[in-house]
């Protein structure tokens, strides 16, 4: 299965933000949306979920317009992790995690047996059980975001898209959620992202999309596109790509040269 955009522009009214943007995003992948603020990522992710209507191009869904696509089953294809988020009262996390479940109840129906232990597996996959009876609200933010990807787990979806994932976390809650995106990745699901930061694209691996002021976009993998000379185009000052090797591994870091 795989979600392809096709020539898309989006924006607000009759302003694009984004024009002719194309990719695909399979099953399995991690795709990681970059660039400097106001270009227009969030814009697209809220374009591509159908939050936002296209002012031109199309996004298919396993080949299925996504217009043509009724809100139920688009929740059960897809998982959506928001840049924020909070709850208007005090649920407790497992209350959070359950409310994955309600693309695939009827109205007015309750959340089942089968979810509440569907639940507890997917917070136990994530290693946040012992959060379950946890206030959602007093939580840290690495928590309220590992229960956020569950949430969206519980959806069972074949994509799960994340705006700004990491946002907010301190450096061991970033890495713990890159860490389990890319395990659900080796488990099949497709993973696209936002991200500020160029060396969180290169740890996932997989294929990165760089927008520039203007709108513009270059899209392919992550090696190819994140280059120094891309990188000093898209924020405006020179960026050092240094690739160094740790106990066998090799790692990337993106500084800026100030």
């Amino acid at each position: 299965m795989e979600i392809e955009i096709k020539c898309i522009a989006c924006g607000y009214g009759k302003h694009s933000v984004v024009n002719n943007f194309s990719t695909t995003i399979n099953q399995g992948d991690i795709l990681c949306f970059l660039g400097p603020n106001g270009v227009g990522k969030t814009t697209l992710f809220k374009s591509i979920m159908g939050l936002l209507p296209l002012l031109d191009g199309q996004v298919l869904i396993d080949g299925t317009d996504l217009k043509k696509i009724s809100r139920k089953k688009f929740a059960s294809l897809i998982g959506y992790v928001p840049q924020t988020h909070s709850t208007p009262f005090a649920f407790q996390a497992l209350d959070v995690v359950l409310m994955g479940s309600t693309a695939r109840l009827n109205a007015f129906s309750n959340p089942s047996k089968s979810d509440y232990i569907k639940a507890h597996e997917v917070m136990e996959q994530l290693s946040i059980e012992r959060f379950a009876d946890k206030i959602f609200t007093e939580l840290s933010g690495g928590e309220r975001q590992m229960v956020m990807i569950a949430r969206a787990l519980m959806q069972e979806p074949a994509f799960i898209m994340l705006d700004e994932p990491t946002a907010s976390l301190d450096f061991g809650n970033q890495a713990k959620v890159l860490k389990e995106l890319k395990t659900l990745s080796n488990q099949g699901i497709g993973i696209a992202m936002t991200t500020h930061v160029p060396e969180h694209a290169f740890l996932c691996g997989g294929k990165a999309v760089l927008f520039t002021p203007g709108g513009h976009a270059l899209s392919g993998p992550v090696k190819e596109i994140l280059t120094e000379k891309n990188l000093e185009k898209a924020y405006g000052l020179p960026v050092a790509v240094i690739e160094d090797r740790w106990h066998n591994r090799k790692m990337i870091h993106c500084t800026p040269v100030i």
